[in-house]
């Protein structure tokens, strides 16, 4: 055994952690490569086993086996000779359907096979003779020998040693170069010098960008299966870019590398995008590198800063030169690097891997070799990394991606392609653009968008000279009243009037838009699934839109938060989950007496109303109030006195005439009863008082719920959990709407169908609510929220309480009031709205007599934005 090993010497970083991956689950069978090729000719098959046989002898990589047990380093061990596993199949007379089934079954039993790491040599070569001139050949091997660029030159040189042997010819070819001379040139290698640049560069990478957001649903179950989609773009569409690349002295892999770190970027919601690059690795100061069969390729982090306000081409550029230096540092094991920057071991740096195939590769539709001709190619690997995006260089470049199908779908991994050839695109056709301007939608969608912004140009118009909205518009209208323009376009916390004016919008639907107008990465979700011309109306059937809404809600919001509640779809409103609540409640306790408390607002249908406080809103219910008696809020005169003590007493005296209720329904903030937050200790009482008096505890979470005061729900604070929670508004995320009524388990006791609503399955609403919650978990909001409401604040207290001591200021999080009923009282308080209006600003008056003015911008406005919108109220107040 001995007299057959010509050297021993350890393993590349590289090799170290594929052997790692491979001794830990082997029956994953992760870096097993599998080249198939249908080739038509006559082949001579004697030949052609010498062939492989001869390229053996040439590479000493291709003779190596690996040790690793009772050693303290890992070997590859050289071997003088080693015969290839050369196999011969013969399918001849079976039909062609059942011929690809066989070659199905065998592929895959092929590389369940897998390789014995300590046996040389690791690789094998089956062919297949499917008829006289037809056959099918495999080249199954191990990414610890050999990688893409070798791959490319070992099928290259058997082709020409099959040639020459067929034609009984002496092929000179140059000396096979070592594998172990890289291995001498890693050792020389200054790691310091590595670790400093290293660090640098992930200094304020703190976790992998995630890729959950793509993630379909119910596939973890699934058998394992590794697919890969492809598509081509066309030869003229591949020229425009090499043009493009040419002039501007880019490389296509730097397009290819921008491109998806832009959708990154989109798909994640983060200014910095992290993703692995595979780089060749093939230094170029070691002497005949270029031909040397081994591996080489190396996977490491390129951190990718994408700043909307950019343009194109200096950011292209830039990443270039990123690129480019990092070509120094090619030789870093990657295990090393990860311990240089500040993601936690245990975490990978990337969920997501580009490649772009540089190395030279065999042109097979067109190769003839002897009366040869190789017809298909098909090729199978799998890494440790679930979504691979890969490059492959041509008169027709083809965009693939090799994905875990227990991960992601084919209609999402189609979707990114389809994204990825749109993004290029439009390098191609404004490459002077910034990158907020690059959009993924197609040319047609743009010529459409651009279609429907001058038709409703011109409806406005009409509407203005026909006065439309005064003829054919209901009394009942409101905001419109105080807000006398005709909006037709908004973007984040923007909204444009059709004369073009933008007003700072600090009234964000009434709380239903805290992400903001036309949030980028929900718009994007909502348009993907509506081009799968997926189900838009479903009542309430199970559908997959609905399954992804209740595992994000579970997942992000409810487990996280040990909270067990089962989820029920109400209607479009949340005053219709305000009414299931109500009528549950007293199903629960049969009991028919509610509590609610004065400044309450629940909304505007009757047993809605019948538990809000404000008596003009209250008026117009004719008829019964359904037994509902009003407690003292503590605000006010009734801050003076201890109100939950109060319905104590009440709750305890016999002749009080006030029965025992089925619930108590409160709000943690009383936004439209004038911005009135509730001490923690109130609500904690609050609670305990239901508890001893077996009362259930309902709380109103629709307008300061879903990040509100940063806390996904606004009783979180006081640290209790309410029996039902009602939310609505932001809950869809786009302003769609939907409402939930949060049940625990154990009061869910509603017979099927005994509540139920024609638009209880808003199935945009789903998807939009499940974006958001991406969204939301993807940007740190919650800690946004902090920042913001710190200014707001600050800002209320020194600047504008600071006018006048009769100017109250109250607030949490990102919903704040300015009291101005001792400051002027109700008229001068409108006066102030619409001053604000006049300057560019929409606020709403809110409170007892509408003397509150109410700051409620989106969770996601700019600082800049934020601060003058607050101008605005100042100078509003100042003139």
């Amino acid at each position: 055994m001995k007299e057959n090993i010509q050297d021993i010497y350890e393993l590349s970083p590289v090799q170290k952690g594929i052997l790692f991956h491979g001794l830990y689950a082997p029956e994953v069978g992760l870096y097993f490569i599998q080249f198939s090729y249908t080739v038509r000719g006559n082949l001579d098959m004697v030949a052609f086993e010498r062939a492989w046989q001869e390229l053996v002898a040439r590479h000493t990589i291709l003779r190596t086996s690996f040790y690793w047990e009772e050693i303290d380093k890992l070997l590859q061990v050289v071997h003088r000779q080693v015969k290839v596993p050369f196999e011969q199949q013969d399918w001849g007379g079976i039909d062609p359907v059942e011929q690809e089934k066989r070659l199905k079954s065998f592929l895959k039993s092929d590389r369940e096979r897998g390789f014995d790491f300590s046996q040389a040599p690791l690789m094998r070569v089956t062919v297949i003779r499917l008829s006289d001139q037809s056959y099918q050949f495999i080249w199954s091997k191990h990414h610890l020998i050999v990688d893409g660029w070798s791959g490319a030159l070992v099928i290259g040189e058997v082709f020409q040693l099959y040639q020459a042997l067929c034609r009984s010819q002496d092929l000179l070819l140059t000396p096979g170069v070592p594998f172990k001379n890289y291995i001498s040139w890693l050792r020389k290698q200054d790691l310091s010098k590595a670790e400093l640049y290293w660090r640098q560069v992930l200094s304020k990478v703190k976790e992998p960008t995630p890729l959950t957001y793509l993630e379909g649903e119910n596939l973890s179950n699934q058998e394992e299966r590794y697919e890969e989609e492809q598509i081509k773009l066309s030869a003229a569409t591949t020229e425009q870019l090499q043009s493009l690349a040419q002039q501007h002295q880019l490389t296509l892999n730097t397009l290819f590398q921008g491109t998806w770190a832009l959708l990154l970027s989109r798909y994640s919601c983060q200014s910095q995008v992290v993703y692995g690059c595979g780089v060749s690795g093939r230094p170029v100061d070691l002497e005949g590198t270029e031909s040397m069969v081994g591996v080489f390729i190396n996977t490491l982090p390129v951190c990718v800063k994408v700043d909307p306000e950019q343009s194109l081409l200096p950011w292209l550029k830039q990443l270039q030169a990123q690129l480019l230096e990092m070509r120094q540092y090619e030789y870093s094991p990657l295990v090393e690097v990860q311990g240089w920057s500040d993601v936690r071991r245990g975490v990978s740096l990337f969920e997501s891997i580009v490649v772009f195939e540089n190395y030279p590769t065999l042109d097979i539709a067109n190769k003839r070799e002897q009366d040869l001709e190789v017809q298909k190619f098909t090729a199978f690997y799998k890494t440790n990394y679930a979504l691979n995006v890969i490059g492959y260089p041509g008169s027709e470049l083809v965009l693939g991606i090799n994905y875990d199908c227990r991960r992601f779908d084919a209609t999402t991994i189609t979707s990114i392609l389809k994204h990825f050839e749109i993004l290029l695109q439009g390098m191609v056709t404004n490459p002077e653009a910034r990158l907020k301007d690059l959009s993924l939608l197609t040319p047609a969608q743009q010529q459409l968008t651009l279609r429907l912004a001058k038709e409703m140009k011109f409806d406005w118009d009409f509407a203005l000279c026909s006065n439309v909205f005064e003829k054919c518009e209901s009394n009942v209208r409101s905001y419109c009243r105080s807000f006398p323009a005709i909006f037709h376009r908004a973007k984040g916390s923007i909204v444009y009037s059709d004369s073009g004016k933008e007003y700072i919008d600090f009234l964000a639907g009434a709380g239903a838009l805290n992400y903001g107008h036309n949030n980028d990465y929900i718009k994007q979700q909502v348009m993907l699934y509506l081009d799968a011309d997926a189900i838009t109306h479903g009542l309430d059937f199970y559908t997959s839109a609905k399954a992804k809404f209740l595992t994000k809600l579970s997942e992000n919001v409810l487990i996280p938060k040990h909270l067990d509640y089962r989820i029920q779809f109400c209607g479009p409103t949340g005053t219709n989950a305000v009414e299931a609540a109500l009528k549950l409640a007293r199903k629960i306790k049969k009991r028919t007496g509610i509590f609610s408390f004065m400044g309450g607002f629940h909304g505007m249908t009757l047993g809605s109303l019948s538990v809000t406080g404000n008596t003009s809103i209250r008026s117009g219910i004719w008829g019964t109030s359904n037994n509902v008696i009003f407690m003292p809020y503590p605000y006010g005169f009734m801050a003076t006195i201890d109100t939950i003590e109060y319905i104590e007493s009440v709750l305890n005296d016999a002749n009080s005439g006030i029965e025992k209720p089925a619930a108590i329904i409160f709000e943690t903030v009383q936004a439209e009863g004038g911005v009135i937050v509730a001490p923690i200790e109130w609500m904690q009482q609050l609670r305990e008082l239901c508890d001893k008096h077996d009362i259930l505890l309902i709380c109103d979470d629709i307008q300061v719920g879903c990040g509100r005061i940063g806390s996904f729900f606004s009783f979180e604070r006081a640290n209790i959990v309410p029996d039902m929670v009602v939310l609505s508004k932001s809950i869809s995320g786009y302003g769609f709407p939907m409402s939930l009524l949060l049940i625990k388990p154990e009061l869910d006791i509603w017979e099927p169908a005994e509540h139920t609503s024609t638009f209880r399955g808003n199935q945009l609403a789903f998807v939009g609510g499940t974006a958001a919650l991406e969204y939301r978990k993807n940007t740190k909001l919650e800690k946004d929220v902090k920042v913001k409401e710190s200014f707001l604040k600050t800002f209320l207290t020194e600047k504008i309480a600071s006018i006048s001591e009769d100017i109250s200021i109250r607030g949490i999080g990102m919903i704040w009031g300015i009291d101005l009923a001792n400051f002027g009282g109700a008229s001068f308080t409108k006066k102030i709205a619409s001053r604000c209006f006049e300057l560019g600003l929409i606020v709403e008056r809110v409170g007892r007599n509408d003397t509150v003015i109410k700051i409620l911008p989106p969770l996601t406005i700019e600082m800049s934005t934020l601060q003058k919108g607050c101008s605005i109220i100042k100078e509003a107040l100042s003139q």
